[in-house]
């Protein structure tokens, strides 16, 4: 069995260093306040983040390349999500943080819907041979792109109430079977998924 290795991006434990700052709401706190908690000039910060909002996106990011980009390639549909609602309930106290704000942030939403769609597209063009899906099929990935975003921010916002395994078999349950069956039918070649942890 090969192993796919993660490759850990430039500055991970500095962002990682500086979400683990984060110890009450995020609203109620200034970058100032999260760089002297972490140790960090107000510089830094602003070279890993635009502000500080987008910790949590980028956490939620990682955790999508890790492990629900790789739905259809090397993992199963309910793997890949098991997997990455697991990976975001190890930080369940910085979301329950950031909860509060999640409303307000209706714009990443939709750019997580859009990148998951495209990400979908790209793995059955790349991965099933398929680089020009029906109009059907293209509705069916773009739907549910969309609810699976939805009811991941309904999710955080309810403070990960809702087991990873159990959430993960929910949004099994509303990809479309088309779909579910191509992304199920993953590669001979499939790799192990690395832990996050690194170093």
């Amino acid at each position: 069995m090969n192993e796919r290795v993660f490759v850990v991006e430039p500055g991970f434990l500095v962002k990682l260093q500086i979400l683990h700052a984060v110890d009450k709401p995020i609203s109620s706190m200034s970058v100032g306040e999260i760089c002297m908690k972490c140790g960090i000039s107000r510089r830094t910060f602003y070279y890993h983040f635009e502000n500080k909002f987008d910790i949590g996106y980028w956490y939620a990011g990682v955790c999508q390349r890790l492990y629900l980009d790789e739905i259809g390639r090397t993992l199963t549909c309910l793997e890949g999500l098991v997997k990455h609602f697991e990976t975001l309930v190890s930080e369940r106290k910085f979301y329950e943080y950031m909860a509060t704000d999640y409303d307000e942030r209706s714009h990443a939403r939709e750019r997580v819907a859009m990148q998951r769609e495209h990400t979908i597209l790209q793995t059955l063009s790349e991965y099933h041979g398929m680089p020009d899906p029906s109009p059907l099929l293209r509705f069916c990935i773009q739907s549910y792109a969309s609810s699976e975003s939805a009811h991941a921010k309904q999710w955080f916002s309810r403070g990960m109430d809702t087991p990873p395994e159990t959430f993960g078999r929910m949004i099994e349950a509303i990809i479309p079977g088309e779909l579910k069956r191509l992304l199920d039918d993953v590669p001979s070649k499939k790799a192990e998924v690395p832990p996050l942890v690194s170093g």
